[in-house]
């Protein structure tokens, strides 16, 4: 049994293809948004009669199936059209004036272009010249004079008295000088025929064999000292101071300054001057151009405000989907 669109909308929830399915930027564009709403009612007002393909797709024995091919097909259309749908979306929901064809203020906007070149040339050379010459002299002579002496005088004597009053010395103890021993005196001749070495003489040997202790028992001698120290200052130093210093300055110092500046200007400046000016006027009008150019521009904005947007994508979508019916 073939089955009509509003077979379809009873059946189902909505006729409409999802946002998910069409996409992020489709669902998110001005066009969509204001067509979304209104698609099952306008598919029911004016293709509620429309009768659907029955063929593979759209079998008749699953409904199911039939309806969801009927959303295939639609989705994807959309996707294909997206952008001429978009532009004539945007065309439709102009801003303007219909009959303010003419927009800007009237006036001249003056444009200066330079164009060439500006040369400067540089001919000759300036010289800077010193003439003359400077000199420094210097006459007389500066001299410092020493006069007068300077004199110390000593007078007096300085003084010191020692006198010793007392001085005891007092020993203790005794000391023994003991001898001992003999000293021996031995004499000796020898004949010819001696082996000793003093042959044909006499010698003699001394032992000494005595001997002499000098014994100390605790001898101690103690002195005692008294004195008296007695210091007389009478020494006495003068100084006169007569020496004078003078100083003569004799010395001239005499700068002669004949040196002269003298700048020599041989150099000459030229400018060409290559530049050219252009001027572009432009003219810039402001609101309509006649009557009967508003009047078509009225006319023109009627039309255009009785094409349905919703209807035309619509009805581009029935049609692929059903039966075409002339004027509908």
């Amino acid at each position: 049994m073939k089955h009509n669109i509003d077979y379809f909308l009873q059946e189902n929830e909505s006729l409409r293809p999802s946002d998910s399915a069409l996409g992020s930027a489709i669902a998110s564009s001005d066009w969509w948004g204001f067509l979304k709403p209104l698609w099952d009612d306008i598919l029911w007002m004016y293709y509620a009669d429309r009768v659907v393909f029955y063929n593979r797709r759209f079998p008749d024995n699953d409904d199911e199936v039939c309806v969801d091919n009927l959303l295939r097909v639609w989705t994807t259309y959309l996707k294909s059209k997206a952008h001429n749908f978009e532009r004539i979306y945007n065309v439709l929901w102009q801003e303007y004036n219909p009959l303010w064809n003419v927009d800007g203020v009237t006036g001249t906007i003056s444009k200066d272009t330079h164009t060439g070149t500006d040369q400067r040339r540089k001919t000759g050379d300036d010289t800077l010249k010193m003439t003359g010459t400077d000199t420094h002299t210097l006459s007389g002579e500066d001299s410092t004079t020493l006069s007068g002496t300077d004199g110390v005088e000593m007078g007096g004597t300085d003084s010191v008295d020692v006198s010793i009053t007392k001085d005891d010395t007092t020993r203790s103890g005794n000391e023994t000088l003991a001898a001992s021993g003999n000293d021996v005196n031995t004499k000796q001749v020898t004949t010819f025929d001696s082996q000793d070495n003093f042959l044909n003489a006499e010698k003699n040997t001394i032992t000494n064999g005595k001997t002499d202790t000098h014994t100390y028992n605790n001898v101690k001698d103690a002195h005692e000292l008294e004195s008296g120290t007695d210091t007389t200052y009478g020494k006495t130093i003068d100084t006169t101071y007569g020496k004078v210093s003078t100083a003569e300055y004799g010395k001239v110092d005499t700068n002669n300054r004949n040196m002269q500046d003298k700048t020599e200007y041989n150099s000459t400046d030229t400018n060409t001057l290559n530049l050219q000016d252009d001027h572009l006027d432009l003219v810039i009008r402001q609101g309509n151009i006649g009557v009967t150019m508003s009047q078509q521009l009225l006319q023109a904005e009627l039309e255009a405000r009785q094409y349905d947007f919703a209807k035309m994508v619509i009805k581009e979508c029935v049609n692929l989907v059903t039966y075409a019916v002339e004027g509908v």
